[in-house]
């Protein structure tokens, strides 16, 4: 057999080994989230859901002179895959089976309400999730921190909006986009199911 189409073979072989794990990943487990209960001051983070993509949707906190900044979507994920967009089998084989570098992704929304995020972000799947305004507010600047402690490296996905800059943690199975939103639920109070290999997030109805 030639060379060049033993190449081929093997090539397509590992983009379709690298797309089969991705699917197992999208097939297991979505755990439950549960808001905490009796919140005095209360304000609505939003679970983002995007293909296989899960984030977290911030509210506005006044800035310095009162006026409220914009929404904002924190993301977590694999650095070749997620922010440089490699799809192929070299980005997507190691974002599954071992510790890769990990991207933070943010992409802010020019809108100030709930209702206006939700016809703003039609395109995907948002679930709100009531927790305590300070919390989120203490969440919102952790998160911005971190991202601006890394900003000596940044990539802009000039599609979607999203800016991306390396993470200090490392993304595969067990530490996914939605592992890492899990983490700053619980952050906000909420409980978080546990789940052997967690793909999505489902939010838990509110009571009537």
């Amino acid at each position: 057999m030639p060379t060049c189409d033993l190449g081929a073979q093997l090539l397509k072989a590992r983009r379709r080994w690298s797309w089969a794990l991705l699917a197992l990943a999208g097939a297991s487990c979505a755990s439950l989230v549960t808001a905490p209960s009796g919140v005095a001051d209360p304000v609505s983070v939003f679970v983002l859901k995007e293909a296989l993509h899960t984030g977290l949707v911030l509210p506005p906190t006044p800035d310095a002179a009162g006026s409220p900044e914009h929404y904002v979507e924190f993301g977590f994920g694999d650095w070749a895959f997620y922010a440089l967009g490699d799809d192929g089998a070299s980005g997507a084989v190691p974002a599954v089976l071992w510790p890769t570098r990990g991207a933070l992704g943010r992409r802010s929304f020019a809108v100030s309400d709930d209702a206006a995020l939700l016809r703003e972000v039609a395109w995907a799947d948002l679930t709100p999730v009531v927790v305590s305004r300070a919390r989120a507010a203490a969440l919102r600047r952790e998160l911005q921190e971190a991202f601006d402690g890394a900003r000596k490296q940044v990539i802009v996905d000039r599609r979607s909006g999203v800016k991306f800059v390396p993470s200090d943690q490392g993304y595969w199975w067990p530490n996914t986009c939605a592992d890492v939103a899990a983490g700053w639920l619980e952050e906000l109070g909420c409980e978080v199911a546990w789940a052997p290999v967690r793909a999505s997030l489902y939010v838990a109805p509110r009571d009537p």
